[in-house]
């Protein structure tokens, strides 16, 4: 299937390239490193077009332009500077990455890529391994509970990737990277623009890389595009779609390398809506959504072992559909609510199953005299398996425009409904569980100095996850899952950008976390103290350099399966942290010809994101990028 995908789309490149050439072109500066002083706006925290500075809810966006200067070829190394997020990497390039939001679990965290949600129906979590930058516009990252608009999953927070729209004349984009030791090659073609009501744009990328040693090799194809029609001034139909084909050797577990054993991913995602004006205060939106995942685990057997071959199958779908409304009286109030349909399934051959879930959501966002902010709502969810739940979420925003100091305070309750495995698997599943709930609030200021020049804001965070689904002894190493865990998690997320002088740019940001569970043990996996400094410098109107400094404390971690430790792997004990170094300089010989290169932990230091899996040392890239 990739390779007639790969055909259809670099045929499109050169269909549209001709109909661009046509006509003289103008001339374009690339403008990926300019940072334009136009106020930001968001959609994801409130399903609506809302400035940031109006928000009461913690936000981060990460631009196209901020993943251009520092060259992020993943998501999810583009988003280690989010203050809350927790990262961890099951080590190199290709293997499991999770991502965690103030101390919560992985499978609390939605993931959106284009409002198509692509948790796994079975595990919980999403997956960032194979997700890569290419044509992605900005990321929206919402922190703290966001059930009330999205339903399962977004108790602690959600995250959302949104791809490039075309505009203006059709463009066309090659690059190509060379990164060593690990010899990994990337490329990629893209082209964008619009042709009167007709915008697209379109990627295709390649990763090819042999990893640190054996059975390490990673392959990735991926490709991405989102079109749009503007049937009149009042209605459009917007599509997007991304497409992953990827490979890559896995180990057995933690301390436990298997040279055997590989892991191949085919994902498949989807999304068209319909928008629609129905009048200047009425207007609607129409969206249908797909996820596919396949999921194929081969573990040969080890040479002089008597050991058969292991395969195993995994199939699974999330189709969505989601109709909205959005009414609004003046500047003053706007007023949502919609329906969402939801059906998730799952396949491995021997286990089908498919839950159901419709959810009926209403928000009124409230503007009073450009300095009172308020969002209140509620979302009822509705499953044949866990029953109902109710979710309401209260948030409120105050702008001191004399001092420019914005105060925000949050209150909300999430939950995140049983998967798949949970509710059904043999021997594991029980369909009588009951959801996840959560109840959380924020507060905090964020200030504003010499127009803007410098910002900086500190929020304090408290949660408690009650009703966790645990997976439990039942005697003789059989589990079963049960609603038994509690939680509570605080802390303290600050963050800072200071812009001394044109060109250069210095972001920092701390967090700290205090976990506890039901038995006040710390939570494993999550670090006490992480902070990160980013240093972007433009200069000589051709070179730009970027510098990003992470560093994440010591944490508990490691395993010990109902007080009986696996062989060869430790019980509880201190992980040492994280500290990774990275730095971009790219140069601009012309308009349409780029240079760069890039190091990644270049301090070459030693580390485990999650004990036992060693991640990669110091990596040198090199590359080159063309665009017409």
């Amino acid at each position: 299937m990739k390779y007639y995908l790969v055909i259809f789309f670099v045929s499109f490149f050169i269909f549209l390239q001709s109909i661009g050439y046509s006509e003289n072109l103008e001339e374009v500066k690339s403008s990926e490193f300019k940072e334009e002083d136009i106020e930001e706006i968001i959609v994801t925290a409130t399903r609506t077009e809302t400035p940031v500075s109006q928000l009461p809810d913690s936000v981060t966006i990460i631009s196209n332009e901020q993943i251009a200067q520092q060259k992020a070829t993943t998501v999810f190394e583009a988003l280690r500077s989010v203050p809350g997020l927790n990262i961890r990497q099951s080590g190199s390039i290709g293997r499991q990455t999770e991502m965690t939001i103030r101390g919560s679990s992985t499978s609390q965290v939605l993931v959106m890529i284009d409002g198509v949600q692509v948790n796994s129906p079975t595990q919980g979590f999403f997956d960032f391994a194979n997700l890569t930058t290419d044509n992605v516009e900005r990321i929206e990252v919402v922190r703290g509970p966001q059930s009330t608009l999205y339903g399962s999953d977004a108790m602690a927070g959600l995250i959302n990737i949104v791809t490039k729209k075309g505009k203006g004349r059709p463009k066309f984009g090659i690059r190509s990277e060379f990164g060593t030791p690990e010899r990994t090659y990337n490329e990629s073609i893209s082209s964008s623009g619009s042709i009167k009501k007709f915008n697209y744009s379109v990627d295709v990328a390649r990763i090819d890389s042999d990893g640190r040693g054996a059975d390490d090799d990673y392959d990735k194809t991926n490709i991405s595009s989102r079109f749009g029609y503007e049937i009149n001034e009042k209605t459009d139909i917007q599509a997007t779609m991304r497409y992953n084909d990827s490979m890559v050797g896995i180990d057995d577990g933690a301390f436990r390398h298997d040279p055997n054993r590989f892991s191949q991913n085919e994902d498949f995602n989807m999304n068209t809506a319909y928008n629609q004006s129905l009048a200047d205060w009425w207007g609607h939106k129409l969206k249908f959504s797909f996820a596919d995942t396949d999921l194929t685990s081969i573990d040969r057997p080890n040479p002089g072992t008597a050991e058969t071959n292991s395969r195993f199958r995994l199939d699974t779908q999330i189709y969505t559909g989601d109709w909205q409304h959005t009414l609004k009286y003046r500047d003053i109030d706007t007023f949502v609510f919609g329906f969402e349909f939801e059906n998730q399934s799952a396949d491995n051959r021997t286990f089908d199953r498919v839950l159901i879930n419709r959810g009926w959501y209403f928000q009124n966002q409230l503007k009073l005299w450009d300095r009172f902010f308020f969002n209140a709502g509620v979302r009822i969810d509705d499953s044949g398996t866990f029953g109902k739940d109710v979710n309401p979420k209260f948030s409120i925003a105050y702008l001191l425009k004399e001092t420019d100091t914005k105060f925000k305070v949050n209150y909300g309750k999430g939950f995140r409904g049983p998967t798949l495995n949970q509710l059904f698997f043999p021997n594991f599943g029980d369909p009588t569980l009951k959801p996840e709930e959560s109840e959380s609030y924020d507060v905090g200021f964020e200030q504003y100095l010499l127009e803007d020049k410098v910002s900086f804001g500190v929020t304090y965070f408290n949660n408690r996850f009650s009703n966790l689904i645990q997976a439990v002894d039942t005697g003789g190493f059989v589990f079963r899952a049960q609603n038994l865990g509690f939680v509570r998690t605080e802390g303290i997320e600050a963050e800072a950008v200071i812009k001394p002088f044109e060109g250069l740019t210095v972001r920092g940001t701390f967090t700290k976390t205090n976990t506890r569970d039901g038995a006040k043990k710390e939570l494993i996996r999550q670090p006490r103290k992480q902070g990160s400094v980013n240093i972007n410098y433009r200069f000589l109107d051709k070179f730009n350099i970027n510098v990003d400094d992470t560093i994440v404390g010591n944490s508990r971690d490691g395993t010990n399966g109902g007080g009986i430790t696996p062989p060869g792997r430790p019980t509880i004990r201190t992980n040492t942290g994280v500290h990774k170094l990275d730095a971009t300089l790219s140069y601009d010989y012309s308009e349409h010809l780029q240079f760069y290169t890039r190091a990644e932990n270049l301090l070459d230091i030693q580390y485990d994101e999650i004990l036992g899996f060693r991640s990669a040392g110091a990596r040198f890239f090199f590359g080159i990028k063309l665009s017409m």
